[in-house]
């Protein structure tokens, strides 16, 4: 099965020798022009299109190809046509970004592990273009079903906030929905492989390929934020210190203006501190989510996710601010006590690095695969090729530590599929003149939920004095 494997492989070789060479040159002119100016989306469709040839080389579809009437085994037709992915596709395309790399100083060693994850995932993400090319006859077919599927991912994309409930993601748990979607599809498109080529029922093969990609988009647009968070607290293993949070009504401020969707949805924001105390020293907090639930004493209820607009820390103390979008008739009655129950998600930062670097206009490494430099007027730049570490960062200048983010993702892969997923974060410096900056990065050490149940709290108790109300 091998042996004939190998003679496909190079017989694919031999006759797509010039797509091929077409293909290294866009690899060439992505490691040129170091990913900008599209070459990282052109490198893309040159990897799609060869793609397709090297399937259409041997269609499925069909009764009349030549290849079903000669001693060709599917096992091996299919593994010849992965190898050519690995082999002519996968390995160009992770020599361009070493070379990348190694131009841009990076540390590859390690860097090295980001890659070749990376490589990994950029081979699972080529299955579904493979099962797609699996179910076409040529490459015209192809084209325009690949073009349906682009026209209706923008659909989804720009059509279904507007006509659904739905909630944009927050950076710190989006990569749960996406390996979520994005490992589902793969396997779906690998068992659409499978069954292809050993079965050749192309008819089915389509229709299980349109379910298999309408359910990947409806998991991905429809999944509730919830499930990131709790997916998160269940993959944190270090142990959670024994908190405790309470209603803080010493912080009474006026409520937060309207948007034009607050009006429109006729929904009225009243701002709720919270206070957690019993936090363990050394560690930084970071408030994710809160969701919140209010019930009167005649059975009035709401239920709802509230957004989160202030933190602020003190030794062994957190307090958050949240914002409640109730509706206008609820509002009415904030001056009645009711049962204030929800959950807080909570991630604790810790395990400090630092590293000391010169100050200077050129990129210097720093740690966690960041490269850092100054730029004009005091603000200091530094920038990661896998994406922004899922670290707190801040540098340090002189008396002076300023942060870069909190925005940070909890993933805990080193890496994704994006051909170019180079991020870069600013802050400002101050004018010590110093010679020397330190970065300092803390880890996530723990994700977890705090419930609370608080009976007899009026919504007019956070409000402060003076505050508009909104015409009943």
């Amino acid at each position: 099965m091998m042996k004939q494997a190998l003679h496909i492989f190079r017989k694919d070789l031999r006759c797509l020798r010039v797509e091929l060479g077409l293909f290294l040159a866009l690899a060439a002119l992505f490691t040129v022009t170091g990913a900008l100016y599209g070459a990282g989306v052109i490198l893309a469709v040159g990897a799609i299109y060869l793609t397709s040839r090297l399937i259409h080389a041997e269609p499925i579809p069909g009764t009349g190809q030549f290849w079903i009437t000669r001693p060709y085994r599917w096992q091996s037709l299919l593994i010849a046509k992965l190898l050519f992915m690995a082999v002519c596709i996968d390995m160009p395309i992770g020599a361009a970004r070493f070379i990348l790399l190694a131009r841009e100083e990076y540390p590859l060693a390690a860097s090295l592990p980001a890659l070749l994850w990376s490589q990994l995932l950029l081979f699972a993400a080529a299955l579904p273009v493979v099962a797609l090319a699996a179910v076409t006859s040529g490459t015209m077919e192809f084209s325009l079903a690949a073009l349906g599927v682009a026209v209706a991912y923008l659909m989804a994309l720009f059509v279904t906030p507007y006509t659904v409930r739905f909630q944009l993601w927050p950076v710190s748990v989006e990569w749960f929905r996406d390996a979520l979607a994005f490992s589902l599809l793969t396997a779906l498109a690998a068992a659409l492989l499978f069954w292809q080529y050993r079965e050749r029922r192309t008819g089915l093969s389509r229709i299980f390929g349109v379910a298999s990609v309408g359910g990947s988009a409806v998991l991905y647009l429809l999944l509730p934020i919830s499930a990131g968070f709790v997916a998160q607290t269940w993959l944190s293993r270090a142990d959670v210190p024994p908190l405790q949070v309470a209603p803080d009504l010493t912080k009474r401020t006026g409520m937060r203006p309207q948007t034009n969707q607050d009006v429109a949805d006729r929904l009225v924001r009243v701002p709720v501190d919270l206070t957690i105390t019993g936090m363990p020293a050394g560690v930084e907090t970071a408030a994710d989510a809160v969701s919140v639930k209010l019930e009167w004493p005649d059975g009035r209820k709401w239920r709802g996710s509230a957004g989160l607009s202030g933190l602020e820390s003190a030794p062994r103390r957190v307090s958050v601010r949240a914002s409640i979008a109730i509706p206008n008739d609820l509002f009415q009655r904030i001056r009645e006590p009711a049962r204030m129950r929800g959950s807080l998600y909570l991630t604790l930062f810790g395990d400090a690095r630092s590293r000391t670097i010169p100050v200077s206009s050129y990129p210097v490494n720093a740690l966690d695969g960041l490269q850092c430099n100054t730029e004009p007027f005091n603000t200091y730049f530094c920038r990661a090729f896998f994406g922004w570490p899922s670290r707190l960062v801040y540098a340090k200048y002189g008396e002076v530590q300023s942060e870069f983010t909190r925005l940070v993702s909890y993933s805990p892969f080193p890496s994704g599929p994006d051909l170019d997923a180079t991020a870069a974060r600013y802050t400002t410096l101050g004018s010590t003149g110093a010679a020397v900056v330190t970065i300092i990065t803390k880890k996530p050490l723990a994700h977890f939920r705090r419930d609370f149940d608080f009976a007899g709290v009026s919504l007019a108790d956070f409000i402060g004095p003076g505050a508009a109300l909104p015409p009943r």
